[in-house]
């Protein structure tokens, strides 16, 4: 099977959405996702949008669905997803039904084993439910925590938590060192990565042991 790299576009507004679309398109990315923060900024026209200027290109509408599973495939499908996601931790009910209504709507469902206390036999929940894609998702809240030292390309230490805002705003939280970090900005995409870690460079080097 051929490999399908799908870009997450985890931005809050319309206009950023489509500018980021247009670069992963040009870099080779097969489907787009109109990722949760998307969908709660913008709701169904996140999706319309993303559909009107890329009307051959699977769309996964990302809503993690946990009730009102046909209602919510139907808002999607309706809007132009080809694809939406329905939550593993949710009622089977719920699944089903996001499966029935994918299959009355011509969208297809993938199943996220987020947070499900055993994942494979999640997926396989997923399967046998009729989901026709599972999601193996590690949280993104989980991933933020530094685990132990050594195992990132960051200054820190282990157990410390971090977290990135939409158009620049960063913080982290170092308990070893008993420190917190705040910086305030508003960046443009490409250079938000490089100030945040030109921060956190400069915090470290001004401590001293």
């Amino acid at each position: 099977m051929k490999p399908i790299v799908q870009i997450s576009l985890d931005i809050v507004n319309i206009p950023e959405a489509l500018e980021t679309a247009h670069m992963a398109m040009r870099a080779g990315v097969d489907w787009l996702e109109a990722g949760t923060p998307l969908i709660i900024a913008e709701g169904m026209n996140g999706v319309r949008a993303l559909r009107a200027e890329f009307p051959e290109v699977p769309i996964v509408a990302d809503l993690k669905t946990m009730d009102g599973g046909w209602l919510e495939a139907e808002l999607m499908a309706k809007a132009g997803a080809s694809l939406v996601v329905v939550m593993g931790q949710a009622h089977r009910e719920t699944v089903e039904l996001v499966v029935r209504a994918g299959k009355d709507l011509g969208v297809k469902v993938m199943g996220d084993n987020l947070g499900m206390v055993d994942m494979v036999s999640g997926a396989k929940l997923l399967e046998d439910a009729g989901c026709d894609y599972v999601i193996h998702h590690i949280a993104y809240d989980l991933r933020t925590v530094r685990k132990e030292q050594g195992i990132a390309g960051i200054p820190g230490s282990a157990g410390d938590f971090t977290w990135a805002g939409y158009s620049g705003p960063y913080f982290w939280v170092d308990p070893k060192e008993q420190l917190v970090a705040v910086v305030m900005m508003q960046a443009p995409g490409p250079s938000r990565p490089y100030y945040r870690r030109l921060f956190r460079d400069l915090v470290y080097q001004a401590i001293v042991d």
